[in-house]
């Protein structure tokens, strides 16, 4: 009954979609979006996805061919196994935001290229697992992707992520938010990349270190120097010190921005009164993060998109 609901809707929306469009033949929309369906369906779209790829792109006031070209960038995506969540998700936020089915179509296919770098970085740490990657690598290839958009470079990242084996994937991603995070609270990436090393070693990551990004952020807007800081976000590593201990020696009198009041995403902007959720859109730029919520910011770590599929 499920799957004929679904078939049904998809259906309606394809008829709904004939019914607003001008130009062409009725005969002709149904061959272009007909056959593209066809294609979409055979490398393992569900209808849910088409339903929602169709829906976004009727709000949009698309032409029928515009909607067909998004659907092949995701069908793309799926016949390649790289998770097709953040591309549905990026759809319906440009659609949301009014941005133009130009600037949403190249936002997909930076965020393809950046998919694909990051499922051949990892794909050593999954061969034991045939097929499609499974749900925990599938996050982790969405955050670097992130983190690519946001401003990191493939050299660096491919750096990175070799350095520091034998560490797990998640423990990689987190120090490289944390790498990314660090650089854009005004570390250098030589500092930064000292202390999410340092990190790595100690065992540290296995959660975002949300108190170690703040002191990193509040000390530099209080304009301490930038060795200083280095220096007791090794203490606290190394676990000779506390935050609140670095605070103290380093005389800050208050966090700045007040993490009750702010949470910086990992893309680099601010979210006021937010519990730590991100909401970057990767369409008007950024700095360091994404939709998972991990940054320097106050209450935690938010779900800030869909969970990848």
């Amino acid at each position: 009954m499920k799957t004929v609901f679904r078939c049904s809707l998809a259906l309606l929306l394809i008829l709904f979609w004939f019914g607003g469009t001008g130009g062409k033949t009725q005969a002709d929309e149904t061959d272009l979006l007909g056959n593209e369906l066809q294609l979409d369906r055979a490398a393992g779209l569900d209808n849910e996805i088409l339903d929602r790829i169709l829906a976004a792109a009727r709000r949009g006031q698309l032409r029928n061919e515009e909607a067909v070209r998004w659907l092949a960038q995701v069908r793309i995506a799926s016949r390649e196994k790289l998770p097709t969540a953040p591309l549905i998700n990026k759809i319906e936020e440009g659609v949301s935001k009014g941005i133009d089915f130009l600037r949403i179509e190249a936002a997909l296919g930076r965020m393809t290229d950046n998919l694909r770098f990051t499922s051949a970085l990892t794909a050593g740490d999954s061969q034991d697992q045939p097929g499609r990657p499974p749900a925990g690598a599938r996050r982790i290839m969405i955050r670097m992707s992130e983190l690519l958009s946001a401003g990191m470079t493939q050299s660096e990242m491919q750096r990175l992520y070799h350095t520091w084996n034998p560490a797990s994937p998640r423990q990689k991603v987190e120090a490289m938010t944390f790498y990314a995070v660090a650089k854009q609270a005004g570390l250098d990436p030589a500092e930064a990349d000292r202390i999410a090393s340092a990190g790595i070693e100690q065992n540290h990551f296995h959660g975002f270190p949300l108190d170690l990004a703040m002191m990193i952020k509040a000390a530099k807007a209080n304009r301490i120097p930038s060795s200083e800081i280095v220096e007791h976000a090794l203490r606290i590593i190394r676990g000779e010190e506390t935050v609140i201990q670095a605070h103290r020696q380093m005389k800050i009198s208050r966090m700045h921005p007040s993490p009750a009041r702010e949470a910086m995403d990992t893309r680099g902007r601010t979210v006021t009164g937010g519990p730590g959720r991100g909401s970057g859109s990767g369409l008007s730029g950024g700095g360091a993060g994404g939709s998972s919520g991990h940054g320097a910011g106050g209450g935690g770590h938010g779900a800030g998109g869909r969970k990848g599929r």
